[in-house]
């Protein structure tokens, strides 16, 4: 984590200067996930999570205001976390389907379904940022998705029936869609996970042009 500012759905937050504030910063972050994933949203305080976390409320504060922008600084950090696994991510196997398989595998590791549930369905959050959720992500990564789909594409030497723009707009939408099934919680959720990671692969692969529709 390099940059001085992080935003999400409107929020602007400034991090620490130094690298021990930010690594300070980022216990905060990190222990104020796990209590809302564990607890819910509505029975951690920002003094639960200073007690867990070490350091002073006065801190917190300083730093986030109050739980509402810890809560979505977390999402920030959690988007950038994965827009930078999106831009680094590398290509294994032989074939475009194995590559496939392999970037949708490393999405679904990295994706915070039980987060999701939290921000979608208990946090209580404002409505304005509640709203702008979704199109936000979506914003956020879909420019290294289009990297990520035209490294893929010259990794395999195929083309698209669509441009990159449209094939890493069909992946996002297409991930969401199951993700947030996923986050609903259902008992079947493993199951509707690899389903839908094996619907996904073949609705990328349909975009794959063959030869005989080159």
């Amino acid at each position: 984590m390099t940059q001085d500012v992080l935003e999400f759905a409107g929020q602007r937050l400034n991090l620490p200067p130094t690298e021990r504030g930010r690594a300070r910063w980022r216990k905060i972050i990190e222990t104020a996930e796990r209590l809302f994933i564990e607890r819910g949203y509505a029975n951690v305080t920002l003094s639960t999570i200073v007690a867990e976390s070490g350091g002073s409320l006065q801190t917190v504060y300083k730093w986030f205001g109050n739980k509402d922008k810890l809560f979505f600084a977390i999402h920030s950090v959690r988007i950038d976390d994965v827009q930078k696994m999106i831009e680094t991510a590398t290509f294994e196997g032989e074939s475009v389907e194995e590559g496939l398989s392999f970037a949708i595998d490393s999405m679904t590791k990295n994706t915070p379904f039980h987060l999701m549930r939290v921000v979608l369905f208990e946090s209580g959050a404002p409505t304005q940022y509640e709203s702008e959720f979704l199109s936000y992500i979506e914003s956020k990564i879909n420019a290294s998705f289009v990297s990520f789909f035209r490294r893929l594409r010259e990794r395999y030497g195929v083309e698209y029936i669509v441009s990159d723009e449209e094939t890493a707009l069909v992946f996002i939408r297409y991930f969401r869609g199951f993700a947030l099934e996923i986050a609903l919680g259902a008992k079947d959720a493993q199951e509707r996970l690899e389903s839908g990671k094996r619907l996904l692969k073949r609705t990328m692969l349909a975009l794959v042009k063959t030869s005989e529709g080159a």
